[in-house]
Protein backbone atom coordinates (compact mmCIF):
# COMPACT_ATOMS: atom_id res chain seq x y z
CA UNK A 1 0.00 0.00 0.00
CA UNK A 2 1.26 3.17 -0.54
CA UNK A 3 0.53 7.43 -0.12
CA UNK A 4 -2.04 8.46 -2.08
CA UNK A 5 -3.76 5.48 -3.64
CA UNK A 6 -7.63 4.89 -3.18
CA UNK A 7 -9.57 2.14 -2.00
CA UNK A 8 -13.45 1.93 -1.18
CA UNK A 9 -13.85 0.56 2.79
CA UNK A 10 -16.97 0.30 5.15
CA UNK A 11 -16.53 1.96 9.02
CA UNK A 12 -16.66 -0.85 11.47
CA UNK A 13 -15.85 1.64 14.95
CA UNK A 14 -14.20 4.51 16.49
CA UNK A 15 -10.64 5.38 17.43
CA UNK A 16 -10.51 7.34 21.60
CA UNK A 17 -9.79 9.75 19.28
CA UNK A 18 -13.06 10.05 17.78
CA UNK A 19 -11.62 8.91 14.23
CA UNK A 20 -13.38 6.56 11.99
CA UNK A 21 -11.44 2.71 12.24
CA UNK A 22 -12.14 0.89 9.36
CA UNK A 23 -9.74 -2.21 7.49
CA UNK A 24 -8.40 -3.20 4.27
CA UNK A 25 -8.31 -6.98 4.51
CA UNK A 26 -6.29 -7.38 7.77
CA UNK A 27 -4.56 -3.31 7.29
CA UNK A 28 -6.18 -0.90 9.78
CA UNK A 29 -7.08 2.60 8.32
CA UNK A 30 -7.91 5.86 10.53
CA UNK A 31 -10.26 8.36 8.83
CA UNK A 32 -11.14 11.60 10.31
CA UNK A 33 -14.96 12.54 8.72
CA UNK A 34 -16.50 9.42 8.86
CA UNK A 35 -19.32 7.88 10.81
CA UNK A 36 -19.95 3.98 11.63
CA UNK A 37 -21.29 1.72 8.72
CA UNK A 38 -20.55 4.40 6.15
CA UNK A 39 -19.37 3.61 2.75
CA UNK A 40 -16.56 6.02 1.25
CA UNK A 41 -13.80 6.47 -1.62
CA UNK A 42 -10.78 6.94 0.54
CA UNK A 43 -7.27 8.06 -0.48
CA UNK A 44 -4.36 7.08 1.87
CA UNK A 45 -2.30 10.02 3.16
CA UNK A 46 0.57 8.13 5.69
CA UNK A 47 1.27 4.35 5.40
CA UNK A 48 2.92 2.40 8.02
CA UNK A 49 4.05 -1.03 8.56
CA UNK A 50 0.33 -2.47 9.92
CA UNK A 51 -2.27 0.70 9.55
CA UNK A 52 -2.41 4.20 7.53
CA UNK A 53 -4.28 7.43 7.65
CA UNK A 54 -6.82 8.56 4.99
CA UNK A 55 -8.64 11.49 3.92
CA UNK A 56 -12.42 10.69 2.42
CA UNK A 57 -12.27 11.44 -1.63
CA UNK A 58 -16.15 10.79 -1.42
CA UNK A 59 -18.68 8.85 0.67
CA UNK A 60 -20.80 6.39 -1.20
CA UNK A 61 -23.58 5.04 1.58
CA UNK A 62 -24.07 8.15 4.28
CA UNK A 63 -25.50 7.16 7.64
CA UNK A 64 -28.53 8.52 9.34
CA UNK A 65 -26.66 10.20 12.04
CA UNK A 66 -24.75 12.21 9.75
CA UNK A 67 -25.75 15.97 10.09
CA UNK A 68 -25.15 19.02 8.57
CA UNK A 69 -23.46 22.06 10.60
CA UNK A 70 -24.32 25.49 10.70
CA UNK A 71 -21.13 26.36 11.80
CA UNK A 72 -18.74 28.09 9.36
CA UNK A 73 -15.78 27.63 10.44
CA UNK A 74 -16.49 23.48 11.64
CA UNK A 75 -13.68 21.81 9.21
CA UNK A 76 -11.12 24.54 9.96
CA UNK A 77 -11.34 24.93 14.07
CA UNK A 78 -9.61 22.54 16.24
CA UNK A 79 -12.54 23.21 19.03
CA UNK A 80 -15.20 21.24 17.57
CA UNK A 81 -14.61 17.94 15.65
CA UNK A 82 -17.33 15.80 15.44
CA UNK A 83 -20.09 18.42 14.08
CA UNK A 84 -20.70 16.05 11.47
CA UNK A 85 -22.13 13.31 14.15
CA UNK A 86 -25.34 13.47 15.32
CA UNK A 87 -25.84 14.13 18.91
CA UNK A 88 -27.21 10.53 19.71
CA UNK A 89 -24.09 9.18 18.00
CA UNK A 90 -21.87 11.62 20.19
CA UNK A 91 -23.36 10.11 23.28
CA UNK A 92 -22.75 6.68 21.69
CA UNK A 93 -18.91 7.64 20.81
CA UNK A 94 -18.25 8.76 24.20
CA UNK A 95 -19.53 5.44 25.94
CA UNK A 96 -17.16 3.91 23.40
CA UNK A 97 -14.42 5.55 24.40
CA UNK A 98 -15.15 4.64 28.41
CA UNK A 99 -15.43 1.17 27.40
CA UNK A 100 -12.57 0.99 24.92
CA UNK A 101 -10.46 2.00 27.56
CA UNK A 102 -11.89 0.25 30.44
CA UNK A 103 -10.93 -2.82 27.93
CA UNK A 104 -7.19 -2.09 27.23
CA UNK A 105 -6.84 -1.97 31.36
CA UNK A 106 -9.31 -5.54 32.03
CA UNK A 107 -11.78 -3.25 33.60
CA UNK A 108 -15.01 -4.62 33.84
CA UNK A 109 -17.50 -3.30 31.35
CA UNK A 110 -20.49 -4.29 33.76
CA UNK A 111 -20.31 -0.94 35.61
CA UNK A 112 -20.01 1.51 32.30
CA UNK A 113 -24.23 3.06 32.23
CA UNK A 114 -25.12 5.19 29.27
CA UNK A 115 -24.38 8.59 29.12
CA UNK A 116 -26.73 10.86 30.38
CA UNK A 117 -27.35 13.69 27.79
CA UNK A 118 -26.50 17.44 28.30
CA UNK A 119 -30.05 19.56 29.03
CA UNK A 120 -28.31 21.76 26.31
CA UNK A 121 -25.88 21.27 23.31
CA UNK A 122 -25.29 24.66 22.01
CA UNK A 123 -24.85 28.29 23.41
CA UNK A 124 -24.39 26.56 27.01
CA UNK A 125 -20.51 28.15 27.83
CA UNK A 126 -20.39 30.14 30.63
CA UNK A 127 -16.83 30.52 30.18
CA UNK A 128 -14.83 31.83 27.02
CA UNK A 129 -10.80 31.90 26.36
CA UNK A 130 -10.22 32.67 23.22
CA UNK A 131 -6.93 33.80 21.97
CA UNK A 132 -5.80 37.41 20.15
CA UNK A 133 -3.41 37.25 17.18
CA UNK A 134 -2.35 40.46 15.38
CA UNK A 135 -1.50 40.15 11.47
CA UNK A 136 -1.45 43.55 9.40
CA UNK A 137 -1.80 45.43 12.28
CA UNK A 138 -5.79 44.05 12.39
CA UNK A 139 -6.92 41.47 15.76
CA UNK A 140 -7.78 38.22 14.91
CA UNK A 141 -9.89 36.46 17.56
CA UNK A 142 -11.07 32.84 17.28
CA UNK A 143 -10.17 29.27 17.96
CA UNK A 144 -6.46 27.81 16.67
CA UNK A 145 -6.72 25.23 13.51
CA UNK A 146 -6.47 21.75 14.38
CA UNK A 147 -2.87 20.83 15.16
CA UNK A 148 -1.79 24.60 15.25
CA UNK A 149 -1.51 27.86 16.67
CA UNK A 150 -2.77 29.31 13.66
CA UNK A 151 -5.98 31.73 14.79
CA UNK A 152 -9.10 30.74 12.69
CA UNK A 153 -11.58 33.39 13.12
CA UNK A 154 -15.18 33.31 13.87
CA UNK A 155 -18.17 35.20 13.04
CA UNK A 156 -20.55 32.82 15.60
CA UNK A 157 -19.34 30.16 18.21
CA UNK A 158 -22.20 28.10 18.45
CA UNK A 159 -20.94 26.75 21.63
CA UNK A 160 -20.64 30.36 22.87
CA UNK A 161 -23.73 32.77 23.71
CA UNK A 162 -24.61 35.55 21.31
CA UNK A 163 -23.60 38.33 24.13
CA UNK A 164 -20.42 36.81 24.33
CA UNK A 165 -19.74 36.44 20.20
CA UNK A 166 -20.82 40.06 20.31
CA UNK A 167 -18.01 41.18 22.79
CA UNK A 168 -15.49 39.36 20.91
CA UNK A 169 -16.55 41.37 17.72
CA UNK A 170 -16.78 44.69 19.47
CA UNK A 171 -13.20 44.38 21.23
CA UNK A 172 -11.98 43.25 17.45
CA UNK A 173 -13.82 46.36 16.32
CA UNK A 174 -11.98 48.24 18.85
CA UNK A 175 -8.68 47.30 18.71
CA UNK A 176 -8.81 47.70 14.56
CA UNK A 177 -10.13 50.88 14.87
CA UNK A 178 -7.26 52.07 17.84
CA UNK A 179 -4.34 50.27 16.34
CA UNK A 180 -3.95 48.46 19.69
CA UNK A 181 -4.13 44.80 18.88
CA UNK A 182 0.16 44.08 19.88
CA UNK A 183 -0.62 43.84 23.78
CA UNK A 184 -3.56 41.41 23.42
CA UNK A 185 -2.94 37.35 24.31
CA UNK A 186 -6.54 35.62 25.24
CA UNK A 187 -9.79 36.98 25.27
CA UNK A 188 -11.39 35.75 28.83
CA UNK A 189 -15.49 36.06 29.37
CA UNK A 190 -17.57 34.36 31.96
CA UNK A 191 -21.37 34.88 31.56
CA UNK A 192 -23.57 33.83 34.26
CA UNK A 193 -26.73 32.50 32.09
CA UNK A 194 -29.33 32.50 34.97
CA UNK A 195 -28.58 36.23 35.90
CA UNK A 196 -27.52 37.15 32.45
CA UNK A 197 -24.01 39.23 33.76
CA UNK A 198 -20.91 39.19 32.41
CA UNK A 199 -17.13 39.15 33.41
CA UNK A 200 -14.71 40.48 30.74
CA UNK A 201 -11.14 40.16 31.48
CA UNK A 202 -8.49 40.38 28.32
CA UNK A 203 -5.06 38.57 28.71
CA UNK A 204 -2.40 41.28 27.99
CA UNK A 205 1.29 41.38 27.74
CA UNK A 206 1.89 44.99 29.06
CA UNK A 207 -0.48 47.41 31.39
CA UNK A 208 -1.33 49.71 30.99
CA UNK A 209 -1.15 50.71 27.57
CA UNK A 210 -3.29 53.46 25.37
CA UNK A 211 -6.30 53.68 26.09
CA UNK A 212 -7.08 50.59 28.24
CA UNK A 213 -9.69 52.08 30.15
CA UNK A 214 -11.68 53.70 27.16
CA UNK A 215 -12.09 50.32 25.45
CA UNK A 216 -13.85 48.96 29.07
CA UNK A 217 -16.06 51.99 28.95
CA UNK A 218 -16.66 51.03 25.39
CA UNK A 219 -17.82 47.75 26.07
CA UNK A 220 -20.18 48.73 28.71
CA UNK A 221 -22.14 51.30 26.74
CA UNK A 222 -22.56 48.17 23.89
CA UNK A 223 -22.98 45.88 26.33
CA UNK A 224 -24.79 46.87 29.82
CA UNK A 225 -24.67 43.48 31.34
CA UNK A 226 -21.11 43.65 31.58
CA UNK A 227 -20.90 43.74 35.23
CA UNK A 228 -17.08 43.30 35.90
CA UNK A 229 -14.21 44.55 33.88
CA UNK A 230 -10.52 44.00 34.14
CA UNK A 231 -7.28 43.00 32.79
CA UNK A 232 -4.84 39.85 33.29
CA UNK A 233 -0.85 41.14 33.04
CA UNK A 234 0.88 37.92 32.08
CA UNK A 235 3.94 37.96 29.43
CA UNK A 236 5.04 34.77 30.27
CA UNK A 237 6.28 32.18 27.19
CA UNK A 238 3.55 29.23 29.01
CA UNK A 239 0.10 27.32 28.24
CA UNK A 240 -0.99 28.43 31.76
CA UNK A 241 -2.95 31.86 30.59
CA UNK A 242 -4.67 32.98 34.19
CA UNK A 243 -1.58 33.45 35.56
CA UNK A 244 -0.41 37.52 36.59
CA UNK A 245 -1.77 40.07 38.38
CA UNK A 246 -5.45 41.25 37.78
CA UNK A 247 -6.06 45.55 37.09
CA UNK A 248 -9.77 46.01 37.77
CA UNK A 249 -11.41 48.95 35.82
CA UNK A 250 -14.68 48.53 37.08
CA UNK A 251 -16.90 45.95 39.20
CA UNK A 252 -15.67 42.89 41.49
CA UNK A 253 -13.64 40.63 40.94
CA UNK A 254 -16.04 37.73 41.12
CA UNK A 255 -19.00 36.66 40.19
CA UNK A 256 -21.82 34.85 41.50
CA UNK A 257 -23.61 31.96 40.18
CA UNK A 258 -26.20 29.41 41.51
CA UNK A 259 -26.41 25.13 41.51
CA UNK A 260 -28.67 23.21 42.98
CA UNK A 261 -30.37 26.13 45.12
CA UNK A 262 -26.89 27.84 46.92
CA UNK A 263 -24.34 30.67 45.63
CA UNK A 264 -21.02 30.44 44.49
CA UNK A 265 -18.84 33.45 44.33
CA UNK A 266 -16.48 32.57 41.10
CA UNK A 267 -12.88 34.76 40.31
CA UNK A 268 -11.84 34.76 37.08
CA UNK A 269 -9.11 31.91 38.13
CA UNK A 270 -11.63 29.62 39.68
CA UNK A 271 -12.18 26.63 38.41
CA UNK A 272 -16.16 25.64 37.26
CA UNK A 273 -17.85 23.43 34.91
CA UNK A 274 -18.43 25.34 31.62
CA UNK A 275 -21.33 23.77 30.92
CA UNK A 276 -24.50 24.67 34.02
CA UNK A 277 -27.07 23.06 32.40
CA UNK A 278 -24.98 19.58 32.61
CA UNK A 279 -23.44 20.69 35.80
CA UNK A 280 -26.80 20.27 37.86
CA UNK A 281 -27.26 16.66 36.53
CA UNK A 282 -23.56 15.42 37.71
CA UNK A 283 -23.10 17.20 40.88
CA UNK A 284 -26.68 15.48 41.70
CA UNK A 285 -25.29 12.13 40.42
CA UNK A 286 -22.28 12.13 42.30
CA UNK A 287 -23.76 13.27 45.58
CA UNK A 288 -26.38 10.51 45.22
CA UNK A 289 -23.72 8.16 45.02
CA UNK A 290 -21.83 8.74 47.59
CA UNK A 291 -25.29 7.86 50.09
CA UNK A 292 -24.25 10.60 52.52
CA UNK A 293 -25.87 10.18 55.90
CA UNK A 294 -26.01 12.87 58.56
CA UNK A 295 -23.14 11.40 60.49
CA UNK A 296 -20.84 11.24 58.13
CA UNK A 297 -16.91 12.90 57.53
CA UNK A 298 -16.79 14.12 53.75
CA UNK A 299 -13.39 14.62 52.42
CA UNK A 300 -13.69 16.58 48.86
CA UNK A 301 -10.76 16.89 47.25
CA UNK A 302 -9.50 19.17 43.98
CA UNK A 303 -12.57 21.17 46.04
CA UNK A 304 -12.16 24.22 43.94
CA UNK A 305 -14.20 26.85 44.70
CA UNK A 306 -15.79 24.50 47.33
CA UNK A 307 -19.32 23.76 44.78
CA UNK A 308 -19.22 19.61 45.78
CA UNK A 309 -18.70 20.24 49.46
CA UNK A 310 -20.94 22.07 49.95
CA UNK A 311 -23.60 20.96 48.49
CA UNK A 312 -22.44 18.04 50.94
CA UNK A 313 -22.48 19.85 53.90
CA UNK A 314 -25.88 19.92 54.77
CA UNK A 315 -26.17 15.90 54.39
CA UNK A 316 -23.45 15.17 56.38
CA UNK A 317 -21.57 15.85 59.77
CA UNK A 318 -18.56 17.42 58.61
CA UNK A 319 -16.50 18.31 55.39
CA UNK A 320 -12.74 19.09 54.54
CA UNK A 321 -12.09 20.63 51.59
CA UNK A 322 -8.90 20.83 50.22
CA UNK A 323 -7.68 22.64 46.55
CA UNK A 324 -3.78 24.14 45.80
CA UNK A 325 -5.12 27.25 43.96
CA UNK A 326 -5.05 30.33 46.43
CA UNK A 327 -7.59 31.72 44.96
CA UNK A 328 -9.89 28.99 44.87
CA UNK A 329 -9.93 28.52 48.07
CA UNK A 330 -10.66 32.04 48.98
CA UNK A 331 -13.77 31.92 46.70
CA UNK A 332 -14.34 28.64 48.64
CA UNK A 333 -14.22 30.34 52.02
CA UNK A 334 -16.42 33.01 51.04
CA UNK A 335 -19.22 30.55 49.71
CA UNK A 336 -19.38 28.54 52.55
CA UNK A 337 -20.30 31.69 54.78
CA UNK A 338 -23.01 32.53 52.16
CA UNK A 339 -24.34 29.10 52.00
CA UNK A 340 -24.56 29.30 55.99
CA UNK A 341 -22.21 25.85 55.91
CA UNK A 342 -20.29 26.07 59.36
CA UNK A 343 -19.61 22.26 59.26
CA UNK A 344 -17.07 22.50 56.30
CA UNK A 345 -13.03 23.68 56.56
CA UNK A 346 -10.96 24.51 53.68
CA UNK A 347 -7.06 23.74 53.23
CA UNK A 348 -4.90 25.50 50.43
CA UNK A 349 -2.69 22.09 49.76
CA UNK A 350 -1.75 19.99 47.02
CA UNK A 351 -4.20 16.90 46.50
CA UNK A 352 -1.87 14.75 47.76
CA UNK A 353 -0.09 16.44 50.80
CA UNK A 354 -3.90 17.24 51.95
CA UNK A 355 -4.51 13.23 51.45
CA UNK A 356 -1.31 12.50 52.90
CA UNK A 357 -2.25 15.53 56.07
CA UNK A 358 -5.98 13.45 57.03
CA UNK A 359 -3.97 10.26 57.77
CA UNK A 360 -1.26 11.97 59.75
CA UNK A 361 -3.98 13.47 61.63
CA UNK A 362 -5.99 10.14 61.63
CA UNK A 363 -9.23 12.28 60.66
CA UNK A 364 -11.98 9.57 61.12
CA UNK A 365 -13.25 9.80 57.08
CA UNK A 366 -16.50 8.23 55.64
CA UNK A 367 -17.02 9.17 51.90
CA UNK A 368 -14.02 10.43 49.86
CA UNK A 369 -15.07 12.70 46.58
CA UNK A 370 -12.35 13.52 44.10
CA UNK A 371 -12.52 15.50 41.00
CA UNK A 372 -8.78 15.46 39.78
CA UNK A 373 -7.67 17.69 36.40
CA UNK A 374 -7.61 16.02 33.32
CA UNK A 375 -4.01 13.97 34.35
CA UNK A 376 -6.20 12.35 37.14
CA UNK A 377 -4.68 11.55 40.94
CA UNK A 378 -1.19 11.03 41.91
CA UNK A 379 0.00 7.42 43.24
CA UNK A 380 0.57 8.77 46.78
CA UNK A 381 -3.01 10.73 46.75
CA UNK A 382 -4.65 7.28 45.65
CA UNK A 383 -2.54 6.05 48.91
CA UNK A 384 -3.34 8.07 51.13
CA UNK A 385 -6.95 8.23 50.21
CA UNK A 386 -6.70 4.10 51.01
CA UNK A 387 -5.32 4.70 53.97
CA UNK A 388 -8.11 7.07 55.00
CA UNK A 389 -10.56 3.69 54.86
CA UNK A 390 -13.37 5.53 53.29
CA UNK A 391 -17.15 3.09 52.94
CA UNK A 392 -17.34 5.28 49.78
CA UNK A 393 -15.11 6.60 46.77
CA UNK A 394 -16.40 8.79 44.27
CA UNK A 395 -14.64 9.74 41.36
CA UNK A 396 -15.67 12.45 39.09
CA UNK A 397 -13.26 12.14 35.87
CA UNK A 398 -12.68 14.46 32.88
CA UNK A 399 -10.21 12.36 31.46
CA UNK A 400 -11.51 8.57 30.89
CA UNK A 401 -7.84 7.74 30.48
CA UNK A 402 -6.27 8.38 33.68
CA UNK A 403 -9.52 7.54 35.19
CA UNK A 404 -9.18 3.74 33.52
CA UNK A 405 -5.36 4.13 35.04
CA UNK A 406 -6.57 5.00 38.09
CA UNK A 407 -9.33 2.51 38.98
CA UNK A 408 -6.57 -0.52 38.27
CA UNK A 409 -4.56 1.10 41.09
CA UNK A 410 -7.67 1.35 43.25
CA UNK A 411 -8.96 -2.14 42.73
CA UNK A 412 -5.47 -3.60 43.52
CA UNK A 413 -6.24 -1.45 46.73
CA UNK A 414 -8.87 -3.41 47.14
CA UNK A 415 -11.14 -1.12 46.26
CA UNK A 416 -14.52 -2.11 44.43
CA UNK A 417 -16.19 -0.63 41.11
CA UNK A 418 -20.05 -0.09 41.35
Amino acid sequence: MKKNEEYIVQVESYTIEGLALAKIGAFVVFIPGLLRGEIAKIALTKVKNNYAYARVVEILSASQERVQTKCTIAKLCGGCQLQYMSYKEQLYLKKEILCNYFRVNNLSLDVIQDVIASPKIQRYRNKVQVPIQEKKEKALIGFYRHHSHDVVVYEDCLLQTETSNKISKLIKEFLDDNKIVSPFRYLFIRHIHERNELMVMPIVRSYPFYKAKELAMFLKKKVENIVSFSYLKNDKSTNVILDGPIYAIFGPHFMQEKLLDMEFQLSAKSFFQVNPYATKILYTKALLLASLTKNDTLVDLYCGTGTIGILAAKKVKKVIGIEIVPEAIENAKKNALINGCDNISFWCLDAKDGAKRIVEEKEKIDVVIVDPPRKGCSLSTLESIMQMKPKRLVYVSCGPASLARDLVILQKMNFHMQ
